[in-house]
């Protein structure tokens, strides 16, 4: 299921997990391309990355930080908006660039998400 790479890649990073990610042939022909999109704004963190092959990414996350403020760009695409939120828990400082790019496809979500933190 490509479309939980996101997300499953930024739970990794937060949780320090090395993770290989495989099959994803289509997130380079979204919104974004989102594996690109996922790294670059990972790496701030200093989430590192192997790419094996054209469709894989191994996420190696030993030396990932969360001790500063960062701004996520979204690309213009609403899954890196919210696969990024999960972070406001363990990085209250964090900002989402263009946030309001949720209302694509989750126009609550933000109100959601306050009901929850």
């Amino acid at each position: 299921t490509p479309d939980l790479f996101q997300t499953y890649a930024v739970t990794a990073a937060a949780l320090k997990m090395n993770v290989h990610f495989a099959g994803l042939q289509s997130l380079r022909l979204k919104e974004t391309d989102r594996i690109w999109a996922v790294c670059n704004e990972l790496s701030k963190m200093g989430v590192e990355f192997a790419y094996p092959a054209p469709h894989e990414v191994i996420i190696n996350s030993q030396n990932s930080h969360f001790d500063q403020t960062y701004s996520i760009e979204t690309f213009e695409d609403h899954r890196m908006a919210m696969a990024f939120t999960p972070l406001f828990f363990k990085l209250p400082s964090l900002t989402i660039q263009d946030s309001n790019v949720v209302e694509k496809s989750y126009p609550t979500f933000w109100a959601d998400i306050q009901k929850v933190s």
